[in-house]
């Protein structure tokens, strides 16, 4: 694997986090254009326009059933790995209370 950099202490990271969590709500609205220019365009002919928001819900709903049950926990344990392999903070403070604790059973 290709080695990691480790230039800074986070914060390229925390900025990239913050504006990739605060898309989702303009994905929303990007979605919404989306599916009524696609149904304008093509599907108005074809189905009633509250089957066509059934099947956007149903999608969606199916979507995030996946997503949380599937992907979701995939991106949590890469996260975990990512932090537990590139020294985070709770990694150190557990290296520390361990040592504490193999200091306290020695003295025991």
């Amino acid at each position: 694997m290709i080695k990691q950099i480790h230039i800074d202490k986070g914060q390229i990271g925390g900025v990239i986090q913050v504006i990739t969590q605060s898309m989702f709500i303009v994905n929303i609205f990007n979605f919404i254009g989306v599916w009524t220019l696609l149904y304008d365009r093509f599907l108005r002919g074809i189905i009633p326009f509250y089957l066509g928001m059934c099947i956007v819900v149903c999608c969606a709903l199916a979507w995030w059933t996946a997503y949380y049950s599937i992907i979701y926990p995939s991106l949590s344990q890469y996260s975990n790995r990512q932090a537990w392999k590139h020294n985070s903070p709770i990694k150190t403070e557990f290296e520390r209370l361990n040592k504490r604790l193999d200091d306290l059973e020695a003295k025991l």
